[in-house]
């Protein structure tokens, strides 16, 4: 049995590319998916679509990483949907985007910035 069953993932840039491939990865391990977007809504919805055929949850939430109160509402619908959140894993496509090391949910405006 794997460790990830029952697990959520909130997986960002997940719509494309790196993104794509962890949240597949995630989901063939037992995760239930958050498919984080920005523009790419049709891709995020195939995503998702392909980890429900293998059997699998997922849902599209669209997000700018680089948005607090973005951020915030994908965290607040991932618990909606599911509960909780286990895993946040980040896949930047800007270098700016790497300075986010710490959960949102523990983020002062500090931190955030």
């Amino acid at each position: 049995m794997s460790d990830f069953n029952d697990k959520v993932a909130v997986v960002t840039g997940a719509s494309r590319s790196i993104g794509r491939g962890v949240a597949l990865a995630f989901a063939r391990e037992g995760c239930a998916l958050v498919i984080n977007y920005r523009k790419s809504r049709d891709e995020a919805d195939e995503v998702v679509n392909t980890i429900k055929e293998m059997g699998g949850k997922a849902i599209a939430v669209q997000c700018d990483v680089s948005k607090r109160d973005d951020v915030e509402s994908m965290f607040k619908a991932a618990i909606a949907e599911y509960g909780k959140v286990d895993i946040w894993s980040t896949t930047p496509v800007w270098p700016s985007a790497a300075r986010y090391s710490t959960p949102p949910t523990r983020c002062g405006t500090i931190s955030w910035r």
